[in-house]
């Protein structure tokens, strides 16, 4: 008789608002931005853009703090990021944030799935 796979413990996700503006951004969209994650109680916002930030708007994001990933080591995040499109189609930018899955259910469900096939 096989022992039944341990139960995953709830896993605490947090969430990241994203907004995309076209042209003409501002310090203000980040101030919004800051806003909007304040009062959705997310842990952390970004902002997509076809522009470089200027250097208000990356002082604005910088001064947001940063936010601690207890699920990932407690390894701490930017609160606030402001990435342009070109550089992340190009690949010099990603989001820096928690990746989105439990890796601890993961190896459960491997496993699990190594014991279906060697019962076949």
């Amino acid at each position: 008789m096989e022992e039944p796979l341990p139960k995953s413990e709830p896993v605490h996700r947090e969430k990241i608002i994203v907004q995309v503006k076209g042209g003409g951004v501002k310090r203000g969209d980040v101030a919004t931005l800051i806003g909007d994650v304040e009062n959705q109680k997310a842990a952390g916002g970004v902002l997509v853009t076809l522009e470089k930030p200027s250097k208000q708007m990356r002082t604005e994001a910088a001064d947001a703090g940063r936010y601690t990933s207890k699920l990932w080591h407690d390894k701490d995040y930017p609160r606030i990021q402001i990435l342009t499109l070109e550089e992340l189609l190009d690949g010099k930018q990603r989001v820096d944030a928690p990746p989105q899955i439990n890796p601890f259910a993961m190896a459960a469900r491997e496993s699990s799935r190594e014991k279906q096939t060697e019962m076949l």
